[in-house]
């Protein structure tokens, strides 16, 4: 059997989210505008379509950018065992004629060091044991590393095509999987003339996916801002320790691990060792060294010496800081009384800091003005949870048993893909294994969406509208689950009842929302038969002003 290595990339995984870029970036210190890896969007101003394209040197049999390189003896190198195709830096003139001869587009450039650069597949990874970086961190699976012979066997016991891109004729090593499904956007007629409804759905006029890689709209970075580990040496980036932690960024927490040399976080990375992730992380976490070694991240108190507005601050000491700030409070207290103190948190203070220390230093002080970030953010969420089924949150339960087993995903207001990619990186990947569907309703055509089999883009606002027409529809077809129904849910048949005497029928819900009356019947009965469903519904829904009776009619379904 061959021995030739490649990366088999699955187009239907593959949600956009540069997880791969950034590692790769990491991993081999390159700065602003230096790629071995891009990932493209792909778009039609024609029609909604949303797809990704991972790129990457392709490790050809017949290199053209070998054949190109005029330096004797030869910058670029292939592997006779391997067929990796790399690049001796060193010999490299930076003359450009292999970024100019690759087919593909796959040569980067160092702007400052004048050489050219490309993937060699993490060349000193592999020699410790270890994956390509992109491998290891792709949310969603969509990246495989091994040998081209076990790829095209798994993708024959699949079932799955490849897409054909040796139009070239250099027979590439790596493999791209076709896409399976693609989403639907169910658009409803034009309404009637004469009737009393709002204009049909449309994408006229809406904002429409394109080619957002275009090298002419990337913002120019001055080198002098370039901050640690980007244009930075292998021994620089090795580290003395690493130590296992989280990443605080989203309330995801995944798994990270933090590369330390003297004394300083060097790099993060995910954690390859947690069974579920599995090393799988965003790329919010890998750039937090842009924001820990940022010249402007406040280390120490400042405290302002100039007047309010004139920017003039200069620091102190922790005890300084803290003996004023006790001093002052204190004087208020004994002044106005403990009330006229008022606490706020900020979303990335920590839950721990929240909900804990924060709250039990107001109690302890003896006031109940304390607030934070979760009347803008989840409130509604949090206040149907309680009223609806007497917990605050439903939790992370992301294992295959729970809700990997799931038969159905919906999405109300839930850009996942954007926003929490490992995630919807693990649904996605459990979708395709299971066979299971995704329906999205959202007014764009989102990452998320363009995943989904069935995209229902839904005027803005109107969940609520289609939750009730759904409901409306499980009841008057008699799908709901009577048992359960009738053994677990309080007032379920006054709410059944209240939806018919109001009329929430799909034909109403249609009327507001833009969905088709069938749409919306169909749906309602992939959610009644589901073998499991699961419902999401974020920041869409919660930042509503109806956002606690949308979350409740979600959750009844």
């Amino acid at each position: 059997m061959s021995s030739r290595l490649a990366l088999m990339i699955d187009l239907e995984r593959c949600i956009g989210c540069k997880s791969c870029e950034a590692a790769c970036k990491a991993e081999h210190g390159l700065g602003p505008g230096e790629n071995r890896n891009r990932v493209i969007w792909l778009g039609d101003t024609q029609a909604p379509l949303l797809d990704f394209l991972t790129l990457s040197c392709q490790h050809c049999e017949r290199p053209a950018c070998l054949r190109a390189c005029p330096v004797a003896p030869k910058a670029i190198m292939k592997d006779p065992e391997t067929g990796v195709v790399s690049i001796n830096e060193d010999r490299c003139t930076g003359c450009g004629e292999c970024v100019v001869a690759c087919p593909y587009g796959a040569m980067g450039y160092d702007p400052i060091d004048h050489h050219a650069l490309k993937c060699d597949l993490c060349h000193d990874r592999r020699e410790v044991g270890l994956k390509p970086a992109c491998a290891t961190v792709c949310p969603g699976s969509a990246i495989t590393f091994g040998a081209r012979d076990d790829h095209l066997a798994k993708m024959a016991a699949e079932g799955r095509r490849a897409v054909d891109h040796d139009a070239y004729l250099l027979n590439p090593a790596n493999i791209f999987l076709e896409r399976t499904r693609a989403a639907r956007a169910d658009l409803p007629p034009p309404a009637d003339p004469g009737v009393n409804a709002p204009p049909a759905f449309t994408m006229e006029g809406r904002q429409r996916p394109a080619v957002v890689d275009d090298p002419k709209r990337r913002m120019e970075i001055p080198i002098d801002d370039v901050v640690f580990p980007y244009r930075s040496t292998r021994e620089e980036r090795t580290p003395d320790a690493i130590v296992p932690g989280g990443c605080n960024i989203c309330f995801n927490c995944c798994p990270t691990k933090y590369h330390v040399k003297d004394g300083k976080v060097i790099r993060v990375t995910g954690n390859e060792d947690d069974p579920q992730w599995q090393g799988k992380v965003c790329p919010k976490s890998q750039f937090l060294l842009q924001l820990y070694n940022s010249p402007e991240r406040l280390t120490q108190p400042m405290k302002r010496v100039g007047e309010r507005g004139e920017g003039k601050f200069v620091p102190i000491s922790w005890d300084q800081a803290l003996d004023e700030i006790a001093a002052k409070l204190t004087a208020l207290r004994d002044e106005f009384g403990p009330e006229t103190l008022s606490l706020f948190a900020g979303t990335r203070t920590g839950t721990l800091t929240r909900k804990g220390y924060m709250n039990i230093f107001a109690q302890m002080w003896g006031t109940p003005n304390f607030g934070d970030t979760e009347a803008f953010c989840s409130e509604a969420k949090n206040v149907s949870f309680e009223s609806t089924t007497g917990m605050v949150g439903s939790g992370n339960s992301y294992t295959e048993t729970d809700l990997g087993s799931a038969s159905l995903y919906v999405y109300f207001g839930d850009n996942q893909a954007e926003s929490r990619p490992v995630h919807f990186g693990m649904i996605n990947d459990w979708k395709l294994k299971n066979g299971a569907r995704m329906i999205v309703a959202d007014p764009r055509l989102t990452v998320t969406a363009s995943k989904a089999d069935r995209w229902l883009p839904i005027r803005g606002g109107t969940d609520y509208a289609l939750a009730l027409g759904i409901a409306h529809h499980i009841f008057s077809a008699d799908l709901h689950d009577k048992d359960f129904c009738e053994n677990w849910v309080v007032g379920w048949d006054a709410w059944r009842d209240r939806i018919f005497d109001h009329g929430y029928s799909p034909e109403w819900a249609s009327n507001i929302t833009g969905i088709e009356p069938a749409v919306i019947r169909e749906v309602a009965r992939e959610i009644a038969a589901a073998d499991g469903c699961v419902i999401f519904a974020a920041r869409g829904i919660n930042q509503h002003s109806n956002g606690t009776q949308t979350n409740r009619s979600l959750m009844f379904l």
